[in-house]
Formats: structure tokens, sequence, C-alpha cells
């Protein structure tokens, strides 16, 4: 390989020339990022984690998933109450900022 030549016949880098070129870089590349996924998944695997438990207990909170025709419309029905539920209470609290910043703007 050309690179390999070049390293190798240049004096200066003689005592460099197993650490320059190509593949050198791939593998130091690799190990840097190899360390970094070992350092960031255990914080990314605890994120997901308490997702999860987030979104177990929202789940649950809908109430027992029923396979009857006649449990799937009181079901629907509460899942719905509370999406809608949530909404107003957000869209309370957009109007409620709103209003407040209209307040110090003129005042």
């Amino acid at each position: 390989m050309a690179e390999e030549k070049f390293f190798s016949r240049r004096p200066v880098y003689n005592d460099l020339a197993d650490h320059c070129g190509v593949p050198q870089l791939a593998k130091k590349l690799n190990q840097i990022l190899v360390q970094h996924i070992k350092t960031i998944l255990p914080g990314l695997k605890a994120r997901i984690s308490a997702a999860l438990v987030s979104v177990a207990k929202e789940h649950a909170s809908y109430g027992e998933i029923t396979e009857s025709k006649a449990g799937q419309g009181p079901l629907l029905l509460n899942i719905l109450s509370k999406y809608s539920e949530d909404r107003r209470g957000r869209g309370k609290l957009l109007c409620e900022h709103v209003c407040e910043l209209k307040i110090r703007s003129t005042g």
C-alpha cells in the first residue's frame, strides 16, 4: 500500500510508522467510539427504564384492556376523557401564561 511505503521510507516516521495510516486511525476511532458507548449506555438504559415505567403507569391508568365488544366502548370513553382533561389542563396553563405576558408587556 502506498501509505505504508510513504511512512516506512521517511526517516522521520521510522518510530511512528506502525501508528500512522488509515487502518490505525480506524482502529483508534473504533476504540474511542466503543469507550463512548460504554460510558453513555448506563445512563441511556436508566432513561429508557424510567420512560417505560412512566408509560406503564399511564397505560394502567386507562383501565383493563378487554377483548369483549361491550367493554371496548367504556374503555375508549375513559381514554378519551383522560386525554381531554390533560389537554384542557395544558390549555389553561398556556392561556394563563399568555395573559401574564400580555399584562407584563402593557404594564
